[in-house]
């Protein structure tokens, strides 16, 4: 296992997890990699904001003053690569997950209230949230884009 002091986000970026140890604070699944990185999830969301010359909080702000998403708002992470992203609780949840949808092939129940998420590549990961509540972040996130992309036609 190969711990990183930093990550960046990108094109190839799945989800992001909490990690419980004391060696790293996340753990990042990209297509066909996994990697254990000592940044939380939220300062790996922020860094990316910033480098898009945003802030998460003006992100966030922003997709709420166009749509009615109080809590666990999406978030556009790039507009170049089309890169969006959503919790599945509050962020600042230690339990929270970040799930970029473009990556998920489906969502399947378990008996335990949980979700499983299946994504494009074929990883599978369980989620601690319903799969209701997956299903209706990817709505939520798609909706965002889908409005995104008309205001730059417009």
């Amino acid at each position: 296992m190969h711990v990183l002091d930093h990550y960046t986000i990108n094109a190839d970026t799945m989800i992001l997890m909490p990690a419980y140890d004391i060696n790293y604070e996340s753990i990042v699944y990209e297509k066909h990699s996994c990697y254990y990185v000592r940044q939380p999830a939220f300062s790996l969301i922020d860094a990316a904001c910033r480098m898009a010359f945003a802030t998460y909080e003006g992100r966030v702000q922003a997709v709420k003053s166009m749509l009615p998403y109080e809590k666990k708002t999406p978030v556009l992470i790039s507009e170049i690569e089309q890169l969006a992203v959503f919790p599945t609780h509050s962020p600042q949840n230690m339990e929270c997950h970040w799930v970029f949808p473009q990556h998920v092939l489906q969502t399947l129940s378990r008996h335990d209230g949980q979700a499983d998420v299946v994504f494009r590549d074929g990883l599978t990961l369980t989620v601690p949230v319903s799969k209701r509540t997956i299903d209706n972040q990817i709505l939520r996130t798609s909706h965002m884009m889908q409005l995104y992309a008309h205001y730059q036609r417009a």
